[in-house]
């Protein structure tokens, strides 16, 4: 069974609780798992400093886990439904400027892909693609990405993509959806997300989209 203590120093094999001046839970403490030597298969978390604290314990350094870093950009969380869009201006594929505001007549799709002519964000488009007929009278549909217009028009001719594609260089957009952040490879990038927007709110929100099937899913949404 898990155990989680905040910050507390071990006891050490003479009964007492090292102290501020032998290291322990004092100045830059950090949080770490281990594996408790003598509690199977448990997770306990300590407050240690100096490595060196853990060798009564029968702990080493390999032995030390660090959690990995979560997924997304804490102080820009993702939008939620019912949250205002953002309103922006970009450039599609067609060297043209499309703003948000703009585009009230239906409900807009607006899916957030990490890279041009890469596996996942390939069949993600070309389902959007190949759906194109019935999302028309349904919704805008547009794709996003940090990629350049140069890239898009390469993408969009290389697959006969026919919807727009939205260049949005250095995130700027991705970050106020709150799309763009940490990775678990440690890099940062897109998070493929979908949002359906009408009225200038966030009516629908599609986060962890797997590419397979997600067209469909969205249409359904409409």
């Amino acid at each position: 069974m898990a155990s989680h203590l905040g910050c507390r120093a071990p006891t050490g094999s003479d009964g007492k609780e090292p102290t501020a001046a032998n290291g322990a839970c004092a100045g830059n403490a950090k949080n770490v798992s281990i594996d408790a030597a003598t509690d199977k298969g448990s997770r306990q978390q300590i407050c240690v400093q100096p490595r060196a604290l853990l060798k009564p314990f029968g702990i080493q350094p390999k032995d030390l886990v660090e959690s990995p870093p979560p997924e997304g950009d804490p102080d820009m969380p993702i939008l939620s439904e019912g949250a205002t869009a953002p309103n922006f201006t970009l450039q599609t594929d067609q060297g043209a400027d499309v703003t948000l505001s703009a585009l009230q007549d239906k409900p807009l799709v607006l899916f957030f892909y990490p890279k041009d002519d890469t596996p996942g964000c390939t069949i993600e488009c070309k389902e959007f693609r190949d759906a194109r007929s019935e999302f028309e009278a349904k919704a805008h549909v547009f794709g996003i990405s940090p990629d350049d217009v140069a890239s898009h028009q390469a993408f969009r001719d290389k697959y006969a993509l026919n919807f727009p594609l939205l260049s949005d260089p250095g995130h700027g957009v991705a970050s106020q959806f709150g799309v763009w952040g940490p990775k678990k490879n440690g890099s940062e990038g897109i998070h493929r997300t979908t949002f359906v927007i009408r009225g200038g709110k966030i009516a629908r929100v599609f986060s962890d989209v797997k590419p397979e099937g997600h067209a469909a899913q969205v249409l359904a949404a409409l």
